[in-house]
Parts: C-alpha cells; structure tokens; sequence
C-alpha cells in the first residue's frame, strides 16, 4: 500500500542516510488527546510508539502546512509492505526452540550478572508467538532494567488505520484490564491494539500508522513473575510502571527493509526556493539515485 509523510528536508536526509523511520512516543504528538491518554486510570500515552502516515494520494494544503515546514519541506512516499518486513520476521516464532533462541539472543546481561529477558506472547488466534524487540535502557531499579518493544499482534495488520471517532472518553477502556491481587502484583488482560483512534476534527489527515508498544522487562530470576498470556502477573515494576514513570524512551528508529527506498518518490514541498531543490535532489542523489523526485502542484502562500 502506498502511505505518504509530509516531513522536512533533513528529516529526509535522515531517513535515507540512517535506513530507519522513527517512532516517536504518543506524548510527543500533536493530538492534546493522544498526549494525555488514559487507561482505566494509567498512562499509556508513554508507552505507545507511532510513525504516522496518511493515505490521501491528492496532496493536502494543510499538511504541507502542518508537517513540512509550512511548504519548505517535502513529501514521502513508500510502500508499506516493504518497510518494515525484517523486523516481523525477526518477532515472529512458529516453534519453542526458536522462541528459545530469539529470547536468550536478545538478552542483556547486567554488571551484576543479572539477565534481564523480554519473554514470548503466543497468540491463540494464528497459532504464532511474537517475541518482543529487546532494548536495553538504562539501569533504573534491581528487579527491573530493561525495556521492550512489543510489535502487533500476528492477527493484525502492522500499518493500522485510523478510526476518526467523537471522543477519546474510554475508548480503549476494554483493551487493558487491570486487577490488583495485593500490594506488589496485578494481573492484566491487554491487547496492543491501542493508538488507532481519533478525534473526528483530525480526519482530514487520512491518517494510517505503525505502533508499537513499551513494556518493561523482568529478570529471569524474579521468582513472583508469572506468565499465562493473554492473562498474567507481573510485579509492581512490569508493565506499566504504577507509583512512578520510568519511560524514558521518548523515540526509537526502527531499521527499514532492504528494498524499501526502491519504492521511494519525493515531492517537493510549494514554496521550496531554488536551494531547497537543489539540496533535495543532492540527497536522492547520494541515498536514493532510483527515487521519483518531483515538485509539488500546489499553490500556496503560507509565508506571506
């Protein structure tokens, strides 16, 4: 599927030099709803990671305005079934010893020899397990140092639609069930299919995005940890953190496929100056000689 990014010209250098696509968490967002969002009481906006694209092939006046330097940046184009194929791969596991291996490979072993893991999630629906994406971040409490990025759920597509609705109020109340069983343990029941809605006023970005979500690890010698997905425990110091924040992550660049940038078409943004051009063209010239480049058919005056 085609998906389109109104960005600056150096968040392009970046994308092409680097081969990644950043995630930014939900907080960092434009959406005042999506900053503050809550669940049952607890803060997800800070565990939820998103690449935000739209689905409008027309070229929007608003967005240029919004997300391109008010007509001086540019507008990507990608395929998004060649994007991010790698790293699904890489999350999911059709056999116990491969679950076995993903997991220990991805371990991180703390100074004080503690290994701290990111444990598997079978999804009764397909059949296939996915094993989170392993990243160290810090050392911030004994029993838990580490965190995760989950990727969706194999039933699901990674590029979600989003589903423009009246109000946020409770929109996700039945995706995280959270029951406290005594002063250190709670059991949840969630699903990462969280992020995909909002306000109606927002509908005409056409929007479509990945999401990811942020969990914490737990080492394997914890001996309170108990695990019967969908339904587990984790202790005070999983997922999410209760009495503090300790998500400090606020962006992750997640590599592209190999063959992404052969699908690559640039537009430049309607009131990028002679330089602009010429930087852009530079740019494909040096990551992406094989891109589509051409300059944008709208008019506008956004910098009288």
């Amino acid at each position: 599927m085609r998906i389109h990014h109104y960005t600056s010209i150096e968040t392009l250098g970046l994308i092409l030099k680097n081969r990644t696509i950043r995630f930014n968490r939900s907080d960092q967002v434009d959406d005042p709803d999506e900053i503050e969002l809550e669940i049952n009481g607890y803060p997800f906006a800070k565990y939820l990671l998103l690449s935000c694209w739209t689905l409008e092939e027309d070229e929007s006046i608003p967005q240029w305005g919004l997300y391109a330097g008010k007509g001086h940046g540019v507008r990507i184009t990608l395929d998004s079934d060649h994007l991010f194929q790698n790293f699904l791969s890489a999350t999911r596991v059709s056999s116990k010893e491969e679950i076995a291996t993903k997991v220990w490979n991805n371990r991180f072993t703390q100074p004080n020899g503690t290994e701290i893991f990111a444990f598997g999630f079978p999804d009764k629906t397909s059949g296939i397990t996915y094993v989170p994406y392993y990243i160290f971040h810090g050392t911030m409490n004994p029993t838990s140092s580490g965190l995760a990025i989950l990727p969706p759920a194999p039933n699901h597509d990674f590029l979600t639609k989003i589903d423009y609705v009246d109000s946020l109020d409770g929109a996700y109340s039945d995706s995280i069930k959270i029951r406290n069983t005594d002063d250190r343990h709670y059991s949840m029941n969630f699903t990462t299919r969280i992020g995909y809605k909002k306000h109606k006023s927002w509908s005409f970005q056409k929007e479509a995005r990945f999401i990811l979500m942020l969990m914490h690890t737990v080492p394997r010698e914890t001996e309170q940890f108990i695990m019967d997905i969908p339904n587990f425990s984790f202790t005070k110091y999983g997922f999410p953190p209760i009495n503090k924040d300790r998500s400090e992550l606020f962006y992750f660049d997640l590599k592209v496929d190999n063959d992404a940038f052969a699908y690559l078409e640039v537009i430049a943004g309607p009131e990028t100056s002679e330089e602009e051009k010429s930087e852009i063209k530079s740019i494909l010239q040096k990551y992406a000689p094989s891109a589509k480049y051409s300059i944008s058919r709208c008019r506008t005056k956004f910098n009288r």
